[in-house]
Protein backbone atom coordinates (compact mmCIF):
# COMPACT_ATOMS: atom_id res chain seq x y z
CA UNK A 1 0.00 0.00 0.00
CA UNK A 2 2.57 2.68 0.54
CA UNK A 3 6.63 2.53 -0.85
CA UNK A 4 9.25 0.77 1.56
CA UNK A 5 10.99 3.85 1.18
CA UNK A 6 8.13 5.85 2.69
CA UNK A 7 7.64 3.30 5.46
CA UNK A 8 11.45 3.75 6.35
CA UNK A 9 11.09 7.23 6.71
CA UNK A 10 8.06 7.15 9.14
CA UNK A 11 8.77 4.50 11.68
CA UNK A 12 5.72 5.42 13.67
CA UNK A 13 3.39 6.01 10.91
CA UNK A 14 2.33 2.79 11.15
CA UNK A 15 1.10 2.85 14.88
CA UNK A 16 -0.26 6.43 13.97
CA UNK A 17 -2.29 5.11 11.52
CA UNK A 18 -3.94 2.53 13.27
CA UNK A 19 -4.91 5.13 16.17
CA UNK A 20 -6.63 7.14 13.00
CA UNK A 21 -8.62 4.29 12.00
CA UNK A 22 -9.72 3.91 15.91
CA UNK A 23 -10.26 7.18 16.39
CA UNK A 24 -12.76 7.07 14.13
CA UNK A 25 -14.55 3.84 14.75
CA UNK A 26 -14.27 5.39 18.87
CA UNK A 27 -15.63 8.64 18.61
CA UNK A 28 -18.20 6.77 15.84
CA UNK A 29 -19.00 4.94 19.15
CA UNK A 30 -19.15 7.74 21.13
CA UNK A 31 -21.80 9.36 19.07
CA UNK A 32 -19.32 12.25 18.09
CA UNK A 33 -20.46 14.50 15.22
CA UNK A 34 -18.57 13.98 11.88
CA UNK A 35 -17.19 17.18 11.87
CA UNK A 36 -16.12 16.84 15.21
CA UNK A 37 -14.56 13.35 14.35
CA UNK A 38 -12.55 15.04 11.60
CA UNK A 39 -11.41 17.56 13.74
CA UNK A 40 -9.78 15.22 16.18
CA UNK A 41 -8.29 13.25 13.36
CA UNK A 42 -6.58 16.69 11.96
CA UNK A 43 -5.46 17.61 15.26
CA UNK A 44 -3.75 13.97 15.95
CA UNK A 45 -1.96 14.44 13.22
CA UNK A 46 -1.00 17.88 13.55
CA UNK A 47 0.33 16.76 17.11
CA UNK A 48 2.40 13.47 15.44
CA UNK A 49 4.24 16.12 12.88
CA UNK A 50 2.97 13.91 10.05
CA UNK A 51 1.96 15.42 6.11
CA UNK A 52 -1.71 14.71 6.19
CA UNK A 53 -0.86 13.67 2.41
CA UNK A 54 1.21 11.29 3.82
CA UNK A 55 -1.56 10.01 5.59
CA UNK A 56 -3.84 9.81 2.74
CA UNK A 57 -1.44 7.92 0.50
CA UNK A 58 -1.29 4.90 2.92
CA UNK A 59 -5.17 4.05 2.65
CA UNK A 60 -5.26 4.74 -0.81
CA UNK A 61 -3.62 5.34 -4.09
CA UNK A 62 -3.49 8.41 -5.52
CA UNK A 63 -5.53 9.52 -8.59
CA UNK A 64 -4.65 8.89 -11.88
CA UNK A 65 -6.05 12.19 -13.01
CA UNK A 66 -8.23 14.66 -11.70
CA UNK A 67 -11.35 13.88 -13.17
CA UNK A 68 -11.38 9.80 -12.05
CA UNK A 69 -11.58 8.64 -9.02
CA UNK A 70 -8.83 6.71 -7.44
CA UNK A 71 -9.37 2.76 -8.29
CA UNK A 72 -9.23 1.13 -5.34
CA UNK A 73 -5.84 -0.57 -4.45
CA UNK A 74 -5.24 -4.34 -5.15
CA UNK A 75 -3.83 -4.08 -1.28
CA UNK A 76 -6.42 -2.11 0.52
CA UNK A 77 -7.57 -3.30 3.49
CA UNK A 78 -11.49 -3.16 2.60
CA UNK A 79 -12.19 -2.26 6.04
CA UNK A 80 -10.11 1.06 5.21
CA UNK A 81 -13.05 2.10 2.54
CA UNK A 82 -15.39 3.78 4.69
CA UNK A 83 -12.25 5.54 6.12
CA UNK A 84 -10.94 6.83 2.86
CA UNK A 85 -14.34 7.88 1.68
CA UNK A 86 -14.22 10.12 5.69
CA UNK A 87 -10.74 11.40 4.34
CA UNK A 88 -12.11 12.77 1.48
CA UNK A 89 -15.31 14.22 2.81
CA UNK A 90 -13.45 16.12 5.38
CA UNK A 91 -10.53 17.09 2.96
CA UNK A 92 -8.08 15.05 5.27
CA UNK A 93 -4.67 15.19 3.42
CA UNK A 94 -6.39 15.99 -0.19
CA UNK A 95 -8.95 18.45 -1.27
CA UNK A 96 -12.12 17.96 -0.30
CA UNK A 97 -14.41 15.76 -2.78
CA UNK A 98 -17.60 14.85 -2.31
CA UNK A 99 -17.59 12.72 -5.71
CA UNK A 100 -14.54 10.54 -4.76
CA UNK A 101 -16.39 10.35 -1.11
CA UNK A 102 -18.92 9.05 -2.79
CA UNK A 103 -17.47 6.87 -4.47
CA UNK A 104 -15.39 5.10 -1.60
CA UNK A 105 -18.63 4.96 0.69
CA UNK A 106 -20.26 3.26 -2.16
CA UNK A 107 -17.03 -0.04 -2.42
CA UNK A 108 -17.87 0.14 1.46
CA UNK A 109 -21.51 -0.08 1.35
CA UNK A 110 -20.92 -3.12 -1.30
CA UNK A 111 -17.23 -4.67 -0.55
CA UNK A 112 -17.28 -5.24 3.38
CA UNK A 113 -20.26 -7.63 3.84
CA UNK A 114 -18.15 -9.41 6.06
CA UNK A 115 -17.84 -7.05 8.26
CA UNK A 116 -21.21 -5.68 9.57
CA UNK A 117 -20.14 -2.41 10.86
CA UNK A 118 -17.69 -0.69 8.61
CA UNK A 119 -20.88 -2.08 5.61
CA UNK A 120 -23.55 -0.42 7.58
CA UNK A 121 -21.53 2.95 8.07
CA UNK A 122 -20.73 2.88 4.08
CA UNK A 123 -24.27 2.66 3.93
CA UNK A 124 -25.32 5.25 6.30
CA UNK A 125 -23.15 7.79 4.74
CA UNK A 126 -23.63 6.69 1.11
CA UNK A 127 -27.69 7.68 2.03
CA UNK A 128 -26.42 10.71 3.45
CA UNK A 129 -24.97 11.68 -0.42
CA UNK A 130 -27.99 10.20 -1.72
CA UNK A 131 -30.42 12.50 0.51
CA UNK A 132 -28.68 15.63 0.23
CA UNK A 133 -27.26 15.33 -3.35
CA UNK A 134 -23.53 15.06 -2.35
CA UNK A 135 -21.15 13.62 -5.32
CA UNK A 136 -24.20 12.38 -6.89
CA UNK A 137 -27.72 13.57 -7.94
CA UNK A 138 -30.12 14.14 -4.99
CA UNK A 139 -32.32 10.89 -4.51
CA UNK A 140 -34.29 10.56 -1.29
CA UNK A 141 -35.92 7.15 -2.40
CA UNK A 142 -32.54 5.56 -2.74
CA UNK A 143 -31.76 7.71 0.40
CA UNK A 144 -34.31 6.11 2.36
CA UNK A 145 -33.96 2.56 1.43
CA UNK A 146 -30.08 2.33 2.14
CA UNK A 147 -31.24 4.16 5.65
CA UNK A 148 -33.96 1.37 6.56
CA UNK A 149 -31.54 -1.05 4.73
CA UNK A 150 -28.75 -0.85 7.42
CA UNK A 151 -30.82 0.35 9.96
CA UNK A 152 -32.77 -3.01 10.08
CA UNK A 153 -29.33 -4.53 10.59
CA UNK A 154 -29.42 -2.92 13.81
CA UNK A 155 -26.98 0.09 12.78
CA UNK A 156 -29.27 2.39 14.60
CA UNK A 157 -27.75 5.39 13.75
CA UNK A 158 -29.36 5.32 10.28
CA UNK A 159 -32.74 4.24 12.33
CA UNK A 160 -32.75 7.49 14.06
CA UNK A 161 -32.35 9.21 10.45
CA UNK A 162 -35.01 7.21 9.25
CA UNK A 163 -37.08 8.02 12.00
CA UNK A 164 -36.54 11.95 11.55
CA UNK A 165 -37.55 11.71 8.31
CA UNK A 166 -40.42 9.52 8.90
CA UNK A 167 -41.62 12.33 11.58
CA UNK A 168 -40.96 14.59 8.93
CA UNK A 169 -44.32 13.27 7.02
CA UNK A 170 -46.67 14.98 9.40
CA UNK A 171 -49.82 14.11 7.51
CA UNK A 172 -48.95 10.37 7.61
CA UNK A 173 -50.13 9.00 10.67
CA UNK A 174 -48.66 5.70 9.10
CA UNK A 175 -45.56 6.80 9.16
CA UNK A 176 -45.46 8.74 12.40
CA UNK A 177 -45.85 5.69 13.85
CA UNK A 178 -43.05 4.15 11.92
CA UNK A 179 -40.93 6.71 13.03
CA UNK A 180 -41.67 6.15 16.78
CA UNK A 181 -41.35 2.48 16.14
CA UNK A 182 -37.78 2.92 15.31
CA UNK A 183 -37.33 5.05 18.04
CA UNK A 184 -38.06 2.47 20.46
CA UNK A 185 -37.14 -0.40 18.79
CA UNK A 186 -32.94 1.03 18.88
CA UNK A 187 -33.47 2.70 22.99
CA UNK A 188 -34.85 -0.63 24.07
CA UNK A 189 -32.02 -2.49 22.36
CA UNK A 190 -29.94 0.25 24.47
CA UNK A 191 -28.48 3.32 21.78
CA UNK A 192 -28.36 5.88 24.01
CA UNK A 193 -29.33 8.48 20.99
CA UNK A 194 -32.55 6.59 21.15
CA UNK A 195 -33.15 6.72 24.53
CA UNK A 196 -32.78 10.15 24.47
CA UNK A 197 -35.28 10.58 21.63
CA UNK A 198 -37.93 8.19 23.51
CA UNK A 199 -37.40 10.84 26.88
CA UNK A 200 -37.95 13.66 24.40
CA UNK A 201 -40.79 11.77 22.79
CA UNK A 202 -42.62 11.23 25.91
CA UNK A 203 -41.95 14.26 27.35
CA UNK A 204 -43.75 15.84 24.34
CA UNK A 205 -46.99 13.43 25.10
CA UNK A 206 -46.75 14.98 28.93
CA UNK A 207 -45.30 11.84 30.32
CA UNK A 208 -42.88 13.61 32.48
CA UNK A 209 -41.76 10.26 34.78
CA UNK A 210 -41.26 7.77 31.32
CA UNK A 211 -39.38 10.93 30.12
CA UNK A 212 -37.18 11.38 32.63
CA UNK A 213 -36.33 7.59 32.92
CA UNK A 214 -35.28 7.05 29.45
CA UNK A 215 -32.88 10.69 30.11
CA UNK A 216 -31.42 9.02 33.37
CA UNK A 217 -30.83 5.28 31.10
CA UNK A 218 -29.20 7.47 28.25
CA UNK A 219 -27.12 9.82 30.62
CA UNK A 220 -25.59 6.68 32.43
CA UNK A 221 -24.80 5.55 28.71
CA UNK A 222 -22.45 8.32 28.08
CA UNK A 223 -25.16 10.08 25.67
CA UNK A 224 -24.73 14.30 25.91
CA UNK A 225 -28.25 15.06 25.46
CA UNK A 226 -29.28 12.74 27.92
CA UNK A 227 -27.35 13.87 30.48
CA UNK A 228 -28.44 17.64 30.14
CA UNK A 229 -31.97 16.27 29.58
CA UNK A 230 -31.85 14.32 32.99
CA UNK A 231 -29.44 17.11 34.55
CA UNK A 232 -32.58 19.58 33.44
CA UNK A 233 -35.21 16.82 35.58
CA UNK A 234 -33.16 15.90 38.29
CA UNK A 235 -33.91 17.55 41.95
CA UNK A 236 -30.19 16.49 42.91
CA UNK A 237 -27.89 19.49 42.64
CA UNK A 238 -24.90 16.99 42.97
CA UNK A 239 -26.63 15.27 39.62
CA UNK A 240 -26.90 18.65 38.17
CA UNK A 241 -23.35 19.53 38.21
CA UNK A 242 -22.12 16.27 37.54
CA UNK A 243 -24.49 15.20 34.36
CA UNK A 244 -23.90 18.70 32.69
CA UNK A 245 -19.89 18.74 33.69
CA UNK A 246 -19.62 15.28 32.01
CA UNK A 247 -21.87 16.65 28.51
CA UNK A 248 -19.43 19.91 28.72
CA UNK A 249 -16.13 17.48 29.03
CA UNK A 250 -18.44 15.61 26.10
CA UNK A 251 -17.95 18.28 23.52
CA UNK A 252 -21.63 19.84 23.99
CA UNK A 253 -22.41 23.65 23.87
CA UNK A 254 -25.51 23.64 26.27
CA UNK A 255 -23.44 21.35 28.88
CA UNK A 256 -20.57 23.23 28.71
CA UNK A 257 -22.67 26.55 29.18
CA UNK A 258 -25.07 24.82 32.04
CA UNK A 259 -21.57 24.32 33.66
CA UNK A 260 -20.59 27.79 33.69
CA UNK A 261 -24.39 28.67 35.82
CA UNK A 262 -23.23 26.19 38.10
CA UNK A 263 -19.86 27.33 38.83
CA UNK A 264 -21.58 30.56 38.90
CA UNK A 265 -24.37 30.13 40.87
CA UNK A 266 -23.00 27.38 43.13
CA UNK A 267 -25.70 24.41 41.82
CA UNK A 268 -23.59 21.35 42.96
CA UNK A 269 -20.42 22.52 43.24
CA UNK A 270 -18.49 25.65 45.31
CA UNK A 271 -19.15 28.99 43.65
CA UNK A 272 -16.17 30.23 41.13
CA UNK A 273 -16.39 32.79 39.02
CA UNK A 274 -13.13 32.28 37.25
CA UNK A 275 -14.29 28.84 36.00
CA UNK A 276 -17.56 30.10 35.64
CA UNK A 277 -16.09 32.68 33.07
CA UNK A 278 -13.96 30.12 31.20
CA UNK A 279 -16.89 28.09 30.88
CA UNK A 280 -18.67 30.91 29.44
CA UNK A 281 -15.35 32.30 27.25
CA UNK A 282 -15.24 28.66 25.73
CA UNK A 283 -19.56 28.72 24.28
CA UNK A 284 -18.28 32.35 22.54
CA UNK A 285 -15.51 30.59 21.05
CA UNK A 286 -17.93 27.72 20.15
CA UNK A 287 -20.98 28.97 19.05
CA UNK A 288 -20.13 32.47 17.46
CA UNK A 289 -24.24 33.63 17.61
CA UNK A 290 -24.67 32.49 21.85
CA UNK A 291 -26.86 35.66 22.65
CA UNK A 292 -27.30 34.80 26.10
CA UNK A 293 -23.59 34.19 26.54
CA UNK A 294 -22.60 37.33 24.85
CA UNK A 295 -24.46 38.86 27.76
CA UNK A 296 -22.93 37.44 30.53
CA UNK A 297 -19.41 37.93 29.56
CA UNK A 298 -19.92 41.49 28.87
CA UNK A 299 -21.44 41.85 32.83
CA UNK A 300 -18.74 39.55 33.64
CA UNK A 301 -15.85 41.77 32.22
CA UNK A 302 -18.23 44.73 33.07
CA UNK A 303 -18.07 43.98 36.68
CA UNK A 304 -15.02 42.04 36.74
CA UNK A 305 -16.36 38.66 38.01
CA UNK A 306 -14.39 35.94 37.84
CA UNK A 307 -12.20 37.95 35.59
CA UNK A 308 -10.19 41.57 35.69
CA UNK A 309 -12.26 44.44 34.83
CA UNK A 310 -12.06 45.30 30.68
CA UNK A 311 -13.81 47.51 29.22
CA UNK A 312 -12.07 46.74 25.88
CA UNK A 313 -13.67 43.33 26.33
CA UNK A 314 -17.26 44.29 27.79
CA UNK A 315 -17.68 46.18 24.80
CA UNK A 316 -16.82 43.46 22.48
CA UNK A 317 -18.86 41.20 23.77
CA UNK A 318 -21.90 43.70 23.70
CA UNK A 319 -21.36 44.53 20.08
CA UNK A 320 -21.41 40.82 19.65
CA UNK A 321 -24.41 40.92 21.51
CA UNK A 322 -25.94 43.91 19.22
Amino acid sequence: MISKKLKSNNPELPAHIANIYKILNDENARYKDAKDIAKKIKQFIKDNNHDPYEIFKWFCCEPEDEQSPPPPDKNNNPEYYFLIGFLWEWGIGIESSMKDSFYWYQLAAESTKDDPVVHNQGKKNLANCYANGLGVARDLQKALQLYQESAQAAYYESALILAQYLKSDAESQENQEKSFNWIRIAAYDSYPPAQTELGLHHLNSSKAESAKEWFKLAAENGEPRGQIQYAHFTRDSTEKFTYFKKAAEAGDIEGLYRLGDCYLMGIGTRIDWNKATRCFLKVAEKNGNDFDTYTLLACHFSLGIGCSKDMHQTMRYYKCKI
